[in-house]
């Protein structure tokens, strides 16, 4: 495990984001987003509309690696990666929503026709259909919705806040009853066949089941949750807390522990759950997941912030 390469920029990187087929890197501070192509060995041409972006902002990429989404608080942008070509633009007070509200979460459905995003502090979340670039807003239950993520089938989305965790039927745009305990979500993911939905907060990672809508499991932390990370292929969950920092492996066909990495919160899991990655942002660990051993230590002369397979 060595460095193959290096880019070099003229400013402090705020975000970063590898896309799904590892072809493009999307680096962005406060006056640029750039984006290069790995596969070619080429940047791609920024654009001004990328101008004072603010650091609470959020990027995302669609499975396809077709889509990049910029937003934060005072616009929602949508590219085509390939062709630099921006596709649409909703200006968040266009939509109804407080204005200077932050973008806390972003998500892009499987198929890559809908998008989500939260807001802080306000109950209001959005549903913008990209096919027909029409945008829904969804009055949650929350004062400020954290985290958004939808199944793999596109068909529920599930929103988390400080009063806890709601579920709603994206073709209705209605709230589903789900049988949850109160308390401060902010992460969420779904496993890869829908059946499970996790939710990490006040010191436990919660385990529903989609069809029962109930929780099934609570896996105790002694601090807050700040990072999920899960296999692509279902057996592997990566814990993130704070306090201690560290890094709690789990297998998610018992739910029982199996590691523990100590020294770090930040962390990866890559597709087929064989690779672990940890940073406390100044060294990076990797590790063999099925035999919990370390691989490598990276040492980079730069403070780590994103961790990405």
């Amino acid at each position: 495990f060595k460095e193959v390469d290096s880019i070099a920029v003229d400013f402090m990187l705020w975000l970063t984001k590898l896309s799904p087929d590892g072809r493009f890197l999307v680096c962005a501070n406060g006056s640029e987003i750039i984006i290069w192509d790995m596969k070619n060995e080429k940047k791609i041409k920024t654009s001004d509309e990328y101008i004072s972006l603010a650091e609470s902002a959020e990027i995302v990429i669609s499975s396809d690696s077709r889509l990049l989404v910029v937003a934060d608080n005072r616009f929602i942008k949508l590219w085509n990666i390939e062709s630099n070509e921006l596709l649409s633009v909703f200006k968040t007070i266009s939509l109804g929503l407080p204005v200077g509200k932050v973008v806390t979460s972003v998500a892009i459905s499987s198929d890559s026709s809908l998008l989500a995003a939260g807001m802080f502090d306000t109950n209001k979340a959005m549903l913008w259909s990209i096919k027909d670039n029409k945008a829904t807003i969804i009055d949650t239950q929350l004062s400020t919705v954290f985290t958004v993520s939808f199944s793999p089938d596109g068909r529920l989305l599930a929103f988390g806040g400080p009063e806890g965790l709601e579920l709603y039927d994206v073709k209705t745009k209605k709230e589903i009853p789900i049988d949850w305990e109160p308390g401060h979500i902010r992460r969420s993911a779904f496993s890869a066949d829908g059946k499970l939905l996790l939710s990490g907060g006040d010191n436990a990672v919660h385990i529903w089941d989609m069809q029962k809508l109930k929780m099934i499991d609570a896996i105790k932390q002694s601090s807050a949750v700040t990072y999920l990370s899960l296999s692509s292929d279902g057996k592997w969950l990566a814990v993130g807390i704070v306090k201690p920092s560290q890094v709690k492996l789990y297998n998610m066909l018992s739910f029982k522990e199996v590691a523990t990495f100590i020294g770090s919160y930040n962390n990866a899991l890559n597709s087929n759950g064989c690779l672990l990655a940890t940073t406390n942002g100044l060294d990076t660990n990797l590790w063999d997941v099925p035999k919990q051993d370390k691989i490598a230590t990276l040492l980079p002369d730069v403070y780590i912030r994103n961790l990405y397979f």
